[in-house]
């Protein structure tokens, strides 16, 4: 019901820029208004399902994880995709072709703009202020990593009034003294399991946990029996020959079309980065499905021989080794679009796990076995940890949104991904290298 009212409260923001467009525009610009109106009529509702459909793509209603900048960037993705499609819409719609104005929407698409930006920072000030005085629990180990990191998380929405093991004799009164409860994935199943009870038997209070690899593998586990007995198959985290096919037809139409589009930027750049020293291209070796090394293919960023002294090292915010034009591909992303052609040789696909080198997989292998479990699927351009996190976040946390990716792969799931990846171009944090003491 809520979002209903938040959509409602966009359509109007919306349609009132249009509106308003017109009736600015109505004397001295459009020589025949009651056409030019009756074609805005006409489009209405393509514009109201179109919106719909970005605004559902780009998150605009997760209010929870919401900060400014982020209403700032997703509300502009959202209206230059939006103005796109109306044009597009324009376009092949007969009755509107020639009789709905590009000067309206143009003008429109400012002024709902910035209508969605103050309109969306009222209301998540709103949702701020009206959520400040709950409280919320974190059930988790004491020496536990995610500890602190979900007491910083959460600290500007929930009070956090109480931190337990879940061993504490009165758990159940401190539970039900809160709105929330965050569980971290060390708390034993036993304990996970009574917070789980107590979610039902209280309906208002709101439960999460931290997913192990096993908790992400029974979300898709088929109920099966066995005899009079009830029993549940885990996921096998693989893709089945015929999802594999079609992956890949998809992988090999999308990446053409898009080296295509892109075609002069493989012409600009490389002039760039040999102006600025060095060769055009890095490769380097990288891991794919079944532990397979291939050599991606990069624009170089960096200096020769940059690891020549370091040895294999991750990239920090403060690295010295990027070069002027690298510091603009790697914010801007750009750097990874000569990864299309590994895409049409079959070593990557569009969206799958961030390819790893041997190296680094090796060492963190070490410590979390299941990270291999990422290789069960071919390498991405982009993946589900990259749109739902940054570079930065722990290596943890997106193997478990790329084990989630893996046991709940479909085209729809690869074309949603593709979508929101558009976002993160404007969103320095999501490339942002690990933060390293300035020298």
């Amino acid at each position: 019901m809520k979002k209903l009212v938040v959509l409602l409260v966009d359509f109007i923001v919306i349609f009132g820029a249009i509106i308003l467009s017109f009736f600015i525009l109505k004397n001295g610009v459009l020589l025949n208004y009651e056409t030019n109106i009756g074609a805005f009529y006409y489009v209405s509702p393509w514009i109201m399902i179109m919106y719909v459909v970005l605004a559902y793509v780009f998150g605009m209603y997760n209010l929870r994880r919401q900060g400014l900048n982020d209403i700032v960037y997703t509300v502009f993705i959202v209206s230059v995709a939006l103005t796109i499609c109306i044009m597009a819409v324009c376009f092949f719609i007969r009755e509107s072709a020639t009789s709905y104005p590009r000067s309206v929407i143009l003008l429109s698409s400012v002024i709902y703009f910035f209508g969605l930006i103050l309109w969306r920072s009222l209301l998540r000030k709103y949702y701020y202020n009206t959520h400040k005085d709950h409280k919320a629990m974190i059930v988790s180990h004491s020496k536990s990593k995610m500890l602190p990191l979900l007491q910083a998380k959460l600290s500007g929405f929930y009070k956090v009034a109480h931190i337990c093991t879940g061993n504490e004799n009165d758990i159940q009164k401190k539970a039900l003294e809160v709105q929330a409860i965050f569980i971290t994935d060390d708390v034993p199943d036993g304990i996970r399991e009574q917070f789980f009870l107590l979610s039902i038997e209280y309906p208002k209070l709101s439960v999460s946990f931290l997913p192990k690899i096993n908790d992400i593998g029974i979300i898709n586990a088929r109920l099966q029996k066995l005899d009079d007995i009830p029993m549940h198959s885990y996921s096998r985290m693989f893709l089945t020959g015929e999802e594999l096919i079609v992956k890949r037809i998809i992988d090999i139409l999308v990446s053409a079309l898009l080296l295509l589009c892109f075609s002069p930027v493989f012409v600009i750049f490389p002039i760039l980065i040999i102006l600025d020293g060095g060769s055009v291209f890095y490769r380097q070796e990288r891991l794919t499905r079944g532990h397979k090394i291939f050599k991606i293919i990069k624009f170089r960023t960096m200096i020769a021989d940059a690891e020549h002294h370091t040895g294999p090292v991750l990239s920090d915010k403060n690295d010295k080794r990027i070069t002027r034009i690298g510091k603009f591909l790697r914010a801007s992303r750009c750097d990874e679009l000569p990864q299309l052609f590994n895409i049409l040789a079959g070593d990557m696909s569009l969206v799958g796990p961030r390819p790893e080198r041997p190296y680094f997989t090796e060492k963190i292998e070490e410590e979390i076995p299941e990270f291999k479990y990422r290789l069960n699927v071919k390498a991405g351009l982009t993946g589900l940890a990259q749109v739902m996190s940054r570079y930065n976040t722990d290596v943890k946390q997106k193997l478990q949104y790329d084990v989630y990716y893996i046991n709940n792969y479909s085209v729809f799931r690869d074309l949603l991904i593709l979508l929101q990846t558009t976002k993160i171009f404007f969103m320095k944090d999501y490339a942002a290298g690990i933060e390293t003491p300035a020298d």
